[in-house]
């Protein structure tokens, strides 16, 4: 691990729980707010990986080997027990939420985010 100089150990962090957190700190109540505002706007994720790339440009340390975000489809019935065909064909869409910015998630993050998610670049 370039972050312990241990091959068979790795730092991981954090460990992201959903939608709110990529973007807002808990101080904010995942919503934009003075805490965001305090680092420029930018979002907290982002805002993370910057600080860890800057820490390792000056100092060529590197913090954090993996970073663990968790994202969880919000439609009605993604994560229900169903097996109908529409919820499957769904699972299956809301992972382009991820990848494409044509997509616009079919969930309220959908409605209430814009540009469209669009996470994995």
């Amino acid at each position: 691990s370039p972050a312990t100089g241990d091959p068979s150990l790795f730092i991981f962090g954090p460990s992201t729980w959903g939608w709110c957190d990529l973007f807002y700190s808990e101080a904010d109540n995942c919503e934009a707010g003075p805490d965001q505002a305090a680092h420029g706007g930018v979002p907290l994720v982002e805002w993370y990986i910057k600080k860890l790339a800057d820490y390792k440009q000056a100092t060529g340390v590197t913090l954090v080997d993996y970073l663990e975000l968790h994202y969880y489809p919000q439609s009605d019935d993604v994560n229900s027990d169903s097996n109908a065909v529409n919820t499957a064909a769904l699972r299956l869409r809301s992972l382009r939420s991820l990848y494409d910015p044509s997509y616009v998630d079919e969930s309220w993050i959908g409605q209430n985010h814009n540009p469209p998610i669009y996470l994995i670049p």
